[in-house]
């Protein structure tokens, strides 16, 4: 190299500015080579050690320019390689400081980051890596750099190898590239504490090397707050659902969101018909929606209350009328209120009931002021009162002496009240005559001969209660005239307890007829609902009626039209094969058929319903004044047509039919008994049973049985069946007037009823009605008319 840099220099001395053109040509040769040399070295030395430092080569480049091509080459070489030097500096400056940057930023991240290679190996990481290893003991802290990540992971033990593993996998997952990234929620137990994690692995695409970073983040805070908010969303649910009170959360339009079941039970609507669809402004009572609005408004302005409260009604479903207290709140952030309904009906009715306590009490308190007033003035009256009497009142001590006496004690005695006063009763009266005794309670009759009176004695015994003294009463009534006239009282009196039970017969009689006409009114005013929905069905039933019969007239048409369209078109015809082909399809040959059933069975329908119809009607008649000439048998069907519903799902009904002569009753009386016990009948069954309607010709009588396979009726009822309020059902399902109702209109026909019942077994119940003078009893019965 010397050698070539002294004969470089020489050549050059010699002739600078005129070198030999071969020479020159020869000298971009070899730079051209040793430019070539020193781009295969730079890429071999990254090739084979990558952090080689390029300024390295470049000096390496240098000394082999310096040494090919002398003093000259390095002179024109100089300058741009000193400028690459200088270029490669800054950008390594630059370099080191974005490194620095990323590092920093890396540090800075919450995050605990780790970038693996295609072994599993680490890389590197961050300080919140390093923190945490060192946070959580040896075997965590074997994880920093060039430690076996994806082994450690995959050698995990314990209650935390599971998760390890799956993470190892989704590792593995984005080094292979099967899937750009994967992340795993987990849980880790570190010393003193659980926490939650949630582990990210994405490719890390650089230099063509697979690589993957690795980033834990922890998640215990927000994993807490899940917790902490399904805990107080599933106590709040529970608080809303479990409420014994209306819970709502309402629209700012008043639509209901969301409801409680307490509002299913006390609205009589389901969830799925108020929430998002009803406005819970339809449940309150309209006397109460124009306040309601004006609270609206006031909970909905935002510079007012936040809650509003009121004492409002509402109607159910049912159209039950209810007394809430009412509480509504605004919530938050949202166009949305909580309300609660606290239903006080029963407390509001107990305070009502509590004030008229109040009210009756402050009453007999003033009563009682009065009472005490006026035993006050009675006893400083009592004296005189006595005084009055003409019998004699005398009050004994123990010893049968005088304590008090009225003024008729002392004008029998002949002396004045101080000096009876202490004197022993019997000497007093010892000069009377025992007549007759009849025992303590009835008195003892005494008679003075010299007088001839009789006086009536009676005592009774006196105590002042306590310590106090006790005594007797004596009383002595003058009867001689009562004597006389006893034997007329008792002969009054007789007269006066037949009277009495006359009057009291009389009274039973009215109190029965008024009940009856309750009943009658009733029973006409469903006549007329009867009758009303009779005229309004009859008329739609007539229109289908029509309608149905001129479209079997339509259908005979058709079918002669078809009939004759077949014979016309030619057999053979491709427009024959097809009009066949699509009637197949269409199965116009199974319609035809059908269609003719189809109607039958819709006249059968409209006929049945028509018949109804005129059940209601004759059901709903009001009885003429005079009985007219009925079929019963007819009657029966039609009570049978009406009670139905009652009957179908409890029991078969047997129909065993006499053929009947007419008779003259009041037939609408003659339904409401029949309705009376068949719906008794079907009551007594309790699951499935039978109902049997006979009807006999038994010479100038009538016979109609109703019979039931139900409990029957115990023997100790059966004298107290017809009684008026008499009833063997629960309280509230009977009035105890149907079956006395009955029996009043049978013998109102002249007839009777009676009922045979084995307990377990079932009852009848047996009419027979006169056929004979059945109009005559009738009318006598009725005053001739209505």
């Amino acid at each position: 190299m010397t050698l070539k840099s002294s004969d470089t220099k020489s050549v050059h001395a010699t002739r600078p500015d005129h070198t030999p053109l071969p020479k020159r040509g020869a000298m971009l040769v070899l730079l051209l080579a040793t430019t070539a040399i020193a781009l295969f070295i730079d890429k071999m030395m990254h090739w084979l050690y990558p952090d080689f430092s390029l300024v390295v080569v470049a000096l390496i480049n240098l000394g082999l320019l310096v040494g090919l091509v002398g003093p000259l080459g390095y002179m024109l070489l100089l300058k741009p390689y000193a400028r690459l030097i200088a270029a490669y500096r800054a950008g390594e400056e630059r370099l080191r400081r974005s490194e620095s940057f990323l590092r920093a930023t890396l540090d800075a991240l919450p995050d605990h980051i780790a970038i693996l290679d295609a072994q599993g190996k680490i890389l590197a990481v961050n300080n919140g890596w390093r923190r945490f290893a060192e946070e959580n003991g040896p075997v965590n802290g074997n994880v920093n750099e060039g430690a076996d990540y994806y082994g450690v992971c995959r050698a995990a033990e314990g209650e935390d190898a599971r998760e390890a593993r799956d993470f190892a996998q989704g590792i593995d997952a984005v080094l292979r590239g099967a899937q750009e990234s994967f992340a795993l929620e987990y849980s880790c137990h570190s010393p003193g504490i659980q926490r939650w994690f949630i582990g990210r692995v994405r490719a890390l695409h650089y230099d063509g090397a697979p690589r993957v970073v690795v980033s834990h983040r922890d998640i215990t805070a927000r994993r807490l707050a899940e917790n902490s908010l399904r805990h107080s969303e599933a106590l709040y649910r529970t608080m809303f659902e479990t409420s014994g009170n209306i819970k709502l959360i309402i629209a700012q339009d008043g639509t209901i969101l969301r409801c409680n079941s307490q509002a299913e039970i006390q609205l009589g609507y389901t969830r799925a018909e108020m929430e998002g669809v009803m406005n819970w402004r339809t449940f309150i009572d309209p006397v109460d929606l124009p306040a309601m609005e004006k609270l609206d408004g006031d909970l909905w302005d935002e510079q007012g209350p936040a809650s509003v409260n009121a004492e409002i009604r509402f109607r159910s479903r049912q159209g039950q009328l209810r007394y809430v207290l009412m509480a509504a709140n605004r919530i938050a952030g949202t166009r949305q209120s909580f309300v609660s309904l606290a239903d006080y009906s029963v407390r509001r009715a107990m305070n009502e009931a509590l004030l008229e306590n109040q009210n009756r009490l402050f009453r007999q308190h003033e009563e009682l002021h009065q009472l005490f007033h006026q035993v006050e003035t009675i006893k400083q009256e009592w004296e005189q009162t006595l005084d009055c009497l003409d019998d004699i009142v005398v009050l004994t001590d123990a010893q049968g002496c005088i304590r008090r006496c009225n003024r008729a004690l002392q004008s029998v005695m002949a002396g004045d009240y101080h000096s009876l006063i202490g004197l022993p009763l019997t000497d007093l009266l010892g000069a009377l005559e025992v007549h007759a005794e009849s025992g303590l309670g009835d008195g003892v009759m005494l008679h003075d001969p010299s007088t001839g009176r009789f006086l009536l004695s009676r005592t009774y015994s006196f105590s002042e209660g306590g310590a106090g003294e006790s005594g007797t009463v004596v009383t002595l009534q003058d009867v001689t005239r009562m004597r006389r006239m006893s034997g007329e009282l008792a002969a009054a009196n007789r007269a006066l307890e037949a009277k009495r039970r006359e009057l009291q017969q009389a009274y039973d009689d009215l109190k029965a007829g008024q009940q009856r006409i309750l009943q009658q009114e009733k029973m006409a005013s469903l006549g007329q609902l009867a009758a009303g929905v009779a005229h309004e069905i009859n008329n739609p039933i007539g229109y289908m009626s029509s309608n149905l019969g001129t479209l079997q007239k339509y259908l005979a048409r058709l079918e002669e039209f078809f009939a004759a369209q077949e014979q016309w078109l030619p057999e053979n015809s491709a427009a024959t094969a097809d009009l066949a082909q699509k009637r197949r399809a269409l199965k116009i040959d199974h319609i035809l058929a059908d269609i003719p059933h189809l109607l039958d069975e819709s006249l059968e329908g409209a006929q049945r319903v028509k018949q109804i119809v005129q059940d209601l009607k004759n059901f709903s008649r009001l009885d003429a004044g005079e009985p007219l000439a009925a079929d019963l048998v007819e009657c029966l069907e039609s009570t049978i047509n009406i009670v139905w519903n009652e009957i179908k799902y409890k029991a078969e009904l047997v129909r065993d039919y006499e053929a009947l002569p007419p008779l003259v009753c009041h037939a609408q009386q003659l339904g409401q008994v029949f309705i009376n016990l068949l719906v008794n009948a079907a009551q007594a069954i309790d699951k499935r049973g039978t109902i049997c309607v006979r009807t006999r010709h038994e010479g100038d009588w009538l016979s109609i049985a109703v019979s039931d396979t139900g409990g029957g009726i115990a023997p100790e009822h059966l004298s107290k069946l017809f009684d008026p309020f008499f009833t063997t059902k629960q309280v509230g399902q009977g009035t105890g007037l149907g079956l006395a109702i009955a029996y009043e209109i049978v013998k109102k026909h002249g007839g009777e009823i009676s009922v045979d019942s084995t307990p377990g077994e079932g009852s009848t119940f047996t009419l027979r009605l006169p056929l004979g003078n059945s109009g005559q009893g009738i009318l006598a019965d009725t005053g001739g008319g209505a």
